[in-house]
C-alpha cells in the first residue's frame, strides 16, 4: 500500500511537471517557448506510458468453461484444463528460487513473463513474491507458474483447478 502512495505521488508530479513546462511555454515569448511545450507534452505522454508499464501488476486468474486464464506482470496465458497434464501447489518458495529473467517484469513485489530456473527450464511466471505459495502448471509441454498474492487465496485456486482438471481426465 506504501509503494502505491508513492506511485500516486509520482505521476501527479510527472504530469505536473509537464503542465508547468507547457504553461510556461505558451507564457514565454520568444523561440525556445516550442520547446517548453514539446518537453511537456513528453513528459505528460511519459507519464500515460509509466501508467500502462507499471500499475498493479497483481495475477488475476479466471477458470470457465474448462478453460484457464491468467493475467498478471507481462503475463496474458490461456490454457484448456483437458491440456494440464500436472499441477502442484508449491509453499515457502524462496524468492531467489525464480531464476533469472529472460523477458518481463522483475519489480520488488511482482515476478512476471519468462523466467529460467533448474527446476522448470523456461517457464511462464506471474507472482506476488510476498505470498511464497505459488501453483505449478505443467501443459502442453510447457511450465506455469502463478499465485494470487495471498497464501489462502492460491490454495483455493489450486484446489478449484486440480477439482476441474480431475472433472475431464475421469
Amino acid at each position: 500500500m506504501e509503494n502505491d502512495r508513492w506511485y500516486k505521488i509520482g505521476m501527479v508530479a510527472f504530469i505536473a511537471s509537464g503542465l508547468v513546462m507547457v504553461l510556461m511555454g505558451f507564457i514565454l515569448d520568444g523561440h525556445d517557448s516550442w520547446g517548453l511545450i514539446l518537453a511537456g507534452v513528453i513528459f505528460i505522454a511519459t507519464a500515460g506510458i509509466m501508467h500502462l508499464l507499471f500499475r498493479n501488476r497483481a495475477t488475476k486468474v479466471t477458470l470457465e468453461g474448462g478453460v484457464l486464464n491468467v493475467k498478471g506482470a507481462m503475463l496474458n496465458a490461456k490454457l484448456n484444463v483437458s491440456d494440464v497434464q500436472a499441477i502442484s501447489l508449491k509453499t515457502d518458495v524462496p524468492y531467489l528460487s525464480y531464476g533469472g529473467k529472460m523477458f518481463g517484469y522483475g519489480g520488488v513485489k511482482y515476478l512476471g513473463g519468462k523466467y529460467r530456473n533448474k527446476e522448470y527450464g523456461t517457464y511462464s511466471v506471474s507472482v506476488d513474491v510476498r505470498d511464497k505459495t505459488h501453483i505449478v502448471i505443467f501443459h502442453s509441454g510447457k511450465c506455469l507458474v502463478f499465485n494470487m498474492g495471498d497464501a489462502f487465496d492460491t490454495q483455493m485456486m489450486f484446489n478449484r483447478i486440480s477439482k476441474e482438471c480431475k472433472n475431464i481426465k475421469s
